[in-house]
């Protein structure tokens, strides 16, 4: 069979997607070809492989992509860039997570409409772009990025900023006018998922580090920072998610009823266990308490 109008490999980051794919361009030149004829193709003895890999229910293994790469024809680099997906969608491990999306953009990853960008993945992974945006539509700075670079705390540098402001241009949310200012435009990322979860993560570690920082880069009455270690029950924990959610409701209307902006700030809200379930320790419910610090 030709590799005529076959899918891409290089605008996947999901594995699974790229198979689907697969799978119907090569049904589309051959309509007996299914999904037991490709398992037997591999080499698996069950020949609903495909359809519970396809599914979620089975994962590939490092001797099952091997042979998954060879039922496609994949070679080399090809064969390779399979498995570097593959590898992500099995990491847990956050680190290890970057490092292989790392190595997917060195391998030439070329998004297609719906995919992540490179731009929309720096938009999520860079801590500043984010402020930039709201600085970049409320300051005239010119061209100049050194001094736009200095007005966040911590600064950046002009080749950062910069990057920011080329960042959202390319990605629409932010428009140049005739005048050389800017103004800022809905952001609409539409995104694998998995990858989008990951530029997403690494934005909310970077502003988790900000907040650290910002108990000695800002005086008492420039911040407000509070903790409250609490034990409450899993119905406790669904209402207080809705409550934050509530609450950042609120912080958008108040934004809103206030135009003009005179600073810019970040508001991180966090609740995570500390604990495992009590269920899991073999311990019966102890009733809800706090403590506030």
């Amino acid at each position: 069979m030709t590799a005529k109008n076959a899918p891409h490999l290089r605008s996947f980051s999901d594995y699974r997607a790229f198979l689907k794919a697969w799978m119907a361009w090569r049904r589309a030149g051959d309509p007996l070809f299914n999904a037991s004829s490709f398992s037997t193709e591999a080499g698996f003895q069950s020949r609903s492989f495909l359809s519970q890999l396809l599914s979620g229910e089975r994962e590939l293994s490092v001797k099952t992509v091997e042979r998954v790469a060879q039922a496609m024809g994949l070679q080399g680099a090809d064969a390779e860039y399979f498995g570097l997906l593959v590898a992500f969608a099995r990491s847990k491990r956050g680190d290890l997570k970057q490092e292989l999306w790392d190595r997917i953009l060195l391998a030439g990853f070329e998004p297609a409409v719906g995919e992540l960008s490179r731009r929309e993945f720096d938009f999520y992974g860079e801590w500043y772009i984010a402020p930039v945006r709201e600085l970049a539509a409320h300051l005239d700075f010119g061209d100049d990025f050194a001094y736009l670079g200095r007005q966040l705390n911590p600064a950046i540098s002009a080749r950062q900023a910069r990057h920011a402001v080329q960042t959202m241009v390319e990605l629409g949310i932010l428009l140049e006018t005739e005048d050389g200012r800017y103004e800022q435009r809905d952001l609409n990322i539409k995104a694998a998922s998995e990858v989008k979860s990951l530029a997403i993560r690494q934005f909310q570690k970077s502003t988790m580090r900000l907040a650290e920082e910002a108990l000695d880069r800002w005086k008492k009455d420039e911040r407000d920072v509070s903790c409250m270690t609490i034990g409450t029950s899993a119905q406790g924990f669904a209402e207080i998610k809705q409550l934050i959610q509530e609450f950042q409701r609120q912080v958008l209307e108040t934004v809103a009823r206030n135009p003009g902006i005179e600073q810019v700030f970040q508001v991180n809200t966090q609740i995570y266990p500390l604990t495992r379930r009590f269920s899991q320790m073999g311990k019966g419910s102890l009733p809800a308490q706090g403590e506030e610090v």
